[in-house]
């Protein structure tokens, strides 16, 4: 009968549990008789119910404790030689055939263990001391691997966690490698002290992004291929009837594409190097093209420059302390970003007497700015630079009460009040 889940070689027998004698046949009750009969026509129905999709099965113990189910009792035996074989392999002492029992029951076959489990099962309840490997990477202990299999397969998951991260098709890869020496320490170890695969892959990559990719370097070499946008060219054209200073824009343009394949190489999650090694431009940009002005604006006395910095004016053009100021001060703290007036090209950047740091921009038709006291020069000699380019930096060199920009306009080589030509 079925009792428990457990198979029993025979029926119990059943006791009155009123007196706790034996029910024979040809009982003194009729209501024993009774009792039989009923027990005789439901403990079938009974079997069937408990047992419905369940089958017969082995429960396999070590040290008196379950550890799974197997269908056959070949599957004990095969995995009993593998465990064997293994600590045999391991110099171990353990034997594996006094420590396991087994027992009939029925199960379902979800709750089933193959072979490969049940070894598992045994190794881990039995616990012995193994031979294993020390993982170590640059001559730091990663963690404790079984064999080297097991070494192999931890290294190719963090590659492909890194593959992954990065974004990389797996067509795309040329080549992946370790970069840094890596090696496998014998050693021993118990069974339950050896991390499964998944876990020593993650305190793996946890370590790495903890110490900035000090520990297992995987170098992943790809091949890539994205678009890009190609910024359309400008093109100037220039008008007499527009003051210099004013322009217009005829066709704003639109940026092309282009399809570039690169060459990269990155060390787990950082690029480390690339190269462009195929461009194509799968469409032409259209040019932007720009009308701009060369009408005289300083004759006409026409506003047409850009502030060189936002602060406010401080000190003005004229008479000042009994002397001539050429340009006006505009208050900036140092470092500040010192910008170009106008479009121009570059005649003059260094230190000059009274000026400090000094820069001086030639816009064409005799019109020049000049930039003074400034602490850092951005712009060389020959640069050719387009309005609002930062030039220099503000400072407080020179002949200078604090940091500001010295700001002047010549025109034929004779100062003009700056404030006339600077656009509101």
């Amino acid at each position: 009968m079925v009792k428990e889940g457990r198979l029993e070689e025979e029926v119990p027998e059943i006791h009155d549990k009123r007196s706790g004698h034996l029910l024979e046949s040809g009982s003194r009750s009729s209501h024993g008789k009774l009792l039989i009969l009923i027990l005789a026509s439901v403990l079938p129905w009974l079997a069937v119910f408990f047992i419905g999709e369940s089958n017969l099965a082995y429960g396999v113990y070590v040290d008196d404790n379950l550890i799974g189910y197997v269908k056959n009792k070949e599957d004990i035996d095969s995995s009993q030689m593998q465990v064997q074989s293994c600590l045999a392999a391991n110099y171990s002492d353990t034997y594996v055939d006094e420590k396991i029992k087994f027992e009939k029951f029925f199960v379902k076959n979800d709750v089933l263990a193959d072979t490969d489990e049940l070894k598992k099962n045994i190794l881990t309840a039995l616990n012995p001391n193994i031979g294993c490997y020390n993982l170590k990477v640059s001559n730091r202990s990663l963690g404790v691997v079984a064999d080297k299999k097991s070494a192999n397969s931890i290294v190719n998951k963090v590659a492909d966690y890194y593959i992954d991260k990065n974004g990389i098709e797996k067509d795309q890869i040329t080549e992946t490698g370790i970069k840094n020496s890596v090696a496998l320490e014998e050693t021993k170890s118990k069974v339950n002290e050896i991390p499964n695969e998944d876990k020593l892959c993650e305190a793996i990559i946890a370590f790495n992004e903890k110490t900035k990719n000090e520990g297992l370097k995987i170098e992943i070499k790809s091949k890539e291929k994205h678009d890009e946008d190609i910024e359309p060219s400008i093109v100037i054209k220039t008008s007499s009837e527009m003051f210099k200073g004013q322009e217009k824009v005829l066709n704003e343009g639109t940026p092309g594409t282009k399809e570039v394949v690169k060459e990269i190489t990155r060390i787990n999650d950082t690029k480390v190097n690339e190269k462009v090694v195929k461009t194509t431009v799968t469409k032409e940009p259209e040019e932007k093209i720009i009308l701009k002005g060369t009408k005289d604006p300083i004759k006409e006395d026409i506003a047409f420059l850009d502030v060189p910095s936002r602060g406010t004016v401080t000190s003005g053009f004229g008479i000042r302390w009994g002397r001539q100021h050429n340009g006006i001060d505009i208050a900036a703290n140092i470092g500040d970003p010192v910008k170009a007036a106008l479009d121009g090209v570059v005649t003059y950047s260094g230190w000059m007497d009274g000026y400090g740091y000094l820069i001086k921009l030639n816009h064409g038709d005799d019109i020049e700015t000049l930039y003074g006291h400034c602490s850092k020069l951005n712009s060389k000699v020959g640069d050719k630079i387009t309005k609002g380019e930062v030039i220099a930096q503000a400072g407080n060199t020179g002949r200078s009460t604090g940091p500001h920009i010295h700001f002047e306009v010549r025109y034929k080589g004779v100062p003009k009040d700056p404030t006339k030509y600077i656009l509101k």
